[in-house]
């Protein structure tokens, strides 16, 4: 084939390629309009976002934008649920995934890049099927889920992609709430046995978990958590188990998986307000409880949501976070509490603390919201994780660190059905950006920036963004 010949076959797969996209878009709204008189919910979903700083999404100031569409739907026949969701998405000026030191939730999938600053797509899916009864739900599906009373949660987050789960919540009379979980992690570590027969395949990660909620009084709630990471096997019977104590489960296997276990407690002031404490511990070691250098690694959170603070409707929300930096990390890597590379558990990961302050404020069918968040972690390199059970004493923050600190002014105001505007300011200070925990000695950038946000949004819901928390009712 001659270069003209190869230059006109890239043509026209181009051309192809955007009619096929074109045509897809025009499918999906014409089965939207159709659906939607058979009594099955199908919506659209279309967003962008431009940060011309780039915002947390990279340290460098340079602008990013984020925009992409998709469809959503659900299904309900009698006891039966089905949701689902697809978005096809695409990031400019940006040639990896963004910073993973964020409330913002991940991202599964990049393909090659192509040329330097071209930007890449990724895409996003979600489904969950439920049978639910009065008294209990069984689910399966691929999403994510948040535990716990807390905004970002310490303990099952939504920080990671979606992953397949099967799972179910059973109310136990009026006071007792049980809620069980199975799910396929993704692990990102190489098959060797399978590299060798010629094949890319990577370790089996899952993860186990239930939860006990009790209902003290009509104000007081206490939880009960316990999870276990483990992999480089198939499904391990005994954590199908949902009763079962996972910490007496993996001593039964051999001692080789990761478990945590904690507790929290909320306080409900009103049915606008509440404060909340969680604990949070791995590796526990009964007998060493109360050794200053033991086998008992915590991380803590403590948090207030408070409503109507000044006027009807609007809100306060404070939360704390501290991590120990030998949680969520195991000495076996396939039993990492990570899916993707992002951590299940609280988004700062270990050896980590954060602050964030916000309060929302609707008025003239505007939302504002102004916010503060103050996040810093250390290094993790593996010689800490090999040394982490033996009785050394390692100060904190002692090695390189990074530092995030932002302040946010946004607004949004939905202008028709759900499609919202969305504009904000972000004054950023950043020490040591891009900084990786696993190799400090690489070092990161230090700076500062104003980042402005411009965007419009319809049916966008990811966790963690600001949009998202606004929209919230």
């Amino acid at each position: 084939m001659t270069s003209n010949q190869s230059l006109l076959a890239m043509t026209i797969s181009q051309r192809s390629r955007a009619l096929t996209r074109s045509f897809s878009v025009v499918i999906l709204f014409t089965l939207f309009t159709i659906v939607q008189g058979q009594g099955i919910q199908v919506e659209p979903i279309f967003f962008g976002l431009h940060r011309t700083a780039g915002g947390t999404w990279r340290g460098a100031s340079d602008p990013v934008s984020f925009a992409g569409w998709g469809i959503r739907g659900r299904i309900a026949q009698g006891q039966w649920s089905i949701e689902a969701a697809f978005i096809n998405s695409r990031f400019f000026n940006l040639d990896e995934l963004p910073n993973r030191f964020s409330p913002e939730q991940g991202f599964s999938w990049i393909p090659p890049t192509g040329e330097k600053g071209e930007g890449f797509n990724t895409d996003y899916t979600s489904m969950r099927i439920a049978y639910q009864t009065e008294k209990f739900e069984v689910y399966v599906g691929k999403f994510t889920q948040s535990w716990g009373p807390g905004l970002h949660s310490m303990t099952i987050s939504a920080k990671p992609p979606t992953y397949p789960q099967i799972g179910f919540e059973w109310q136990l009379g009026k006071r007792f709430r049980f809620h069980y979980q199975h799910g396929d992690l993704f692990s990102g570590i190489p098959d060797e046995s399978a590299l060798e027969a010629g094949r890319k395949t990577y370790l089996d990660r899952y993860i186990a978990a239930h939860r006990l909620e009790w209902r003290l009084t009509e104000r007081l709630d206490i939880g009960f958590f316990e999870s276990v990471v483990y992999g480089g096997r198939s499904v391990e019977t005994v954590y199908l188990m949902p009763f079962i104590l996972f910490w007496s489960a993996e001593h039964y296997l051999g001692d080789t998986d990761n478990v945590q276990m904690g507790g929290d407690i909320t306080y409900r002031l009103n049915t606008a307000t509440k404060i909340y404490v969680v604990f949070y511990m791995d590796e526990w070691r009964p007998q060493n409880t109360f050794r200053e250098n033991d086998h008992n690694w915590f991380a803590w959170q403590a948090g207030l949501d408070w409503g109507s603070v000044l006027q009807q409707d609007d809100r306060l929300l404070f939360e704390v976070n501290w991590t120990d930096h030998r949680i969520y990390r195991h000495r076996y890597t396939v039993n990492d509490l990570y899916s993707h590379g992002y951590p299940l558990a609280h988004w700062s990961g270990p050896h980590a603390q954060t602050l964030m302050a916000a309060y929302q404020l609707p008025v003239w069918g505007f939302r504002f919201m102004l916010s503060g968040l103050y996040a810093k972690r250390g290094e993790l390199t593996q010689s800490m994780l090999d040394d982490q059970y033996l009785e050394i004493s390692y100060p904190r923050f002692s090695g390189a660190t990074e530092t995030l600190q932002t302040l946010d002014i946004t607004v949004a105001r939905p202008v028709w059905s759900k499609l919202w505007i969305h504009l904000g300011i972000s004054a950023i200070s950043w020490d040591n950006a891009d900084f990786n925990p696993a190799a400090p000695e690489l070092g990161g950038m230090d700076g500062s920036k104003t980042s402005f946000t411009i965007g419009f949004a319809y049916n966008f819901d990811l966790p963690g963004y600001d949009i998202t928390l606004l929209q919230e009712e």
